[in-house]
């Protein structure tokens, strides 16, 4: 008998022509598909900044540094909280709650949680008290632009609407986080 002859044939060797060469545009970077884009709260933050810290009482100026810290529950891994979970704290004892010192040292993580809401729900009831006091003087201010005759006075006044809005949709959001936290509050208790 002969020798056994393989079931397909040996591929043989061509000679690769080379692509032309094309140019490369720079790819994309897409935003992540699982985090929708970061609300902010501007109208509660501007407020907040005018706040007293929730610690001291003390108000910025005369050398007090107040800064907004997010203590709320964070989303996930590297996320801030919402906007509407801050409060207003002086520089150092912002960074004793950050380091887990100072005032704050022998504190569980259950007893911040705890008075961190309770604190956080304080300031929302209050800026949604205080947002009619501000939307009446945001409608004042309106009625002078009212019969706009230049361009700048109809930007004006078109700024000053937008600011209007804002502040609702800013209260309403406000109102409903104060209700999410106060049902954790209940749920934890």
């Amino acid at each position: 008998m002969g020798e056994l002859q393989p079931a397909f044939p040996k591929p043989t060797k061509r000679e690769k022509t080379p692509k032309p060469l094309r140019s490369r545009k720079p790819m994309r970077k897409a935003p992540p598909k699982r985090i929708a884009e970061r609300v902010a709260d501007r109208p509660y933050l501007a407020w907040l900044a005018q706040q007293a810290c929730v610690v001291t009482g003390a108000f910025r100026g005369g050398g007090v540094v107040i800064e907004l810290n997010h203590c709320g529950i964070k989303p996930g891994i590297a996320l801030k909280c919402s906007d509407l979970e801050t409060l207003p704290m002086e520089r150092a004892v912002h960074a004793q709650w950050t380091e887990y010192s100072g005032r704050f040292k022998a504190w569980t993580r259950d007893q911040r949680r705890e008075w961190a809401d309770a604190r956080i729900v304080e300031h929302l009831d209050r800026f949604v008290s205080w947002v009619p006091e501000r939307l009446a003087e945001l409608h004042d201010e309106l009625l002078t632009y009212a019969d706009a005759l230049t361009d700048e006075e109809r930007e004006i006044g078109a700024d000053i609407s937008k600011q209007i809005l804002a502040l609702k949709v800013c209260r309403d959001r406000a109102a409903a986080k104060r209700d999410d936290v106060v049902a954790r509050i209940g749920a934890e208790a």
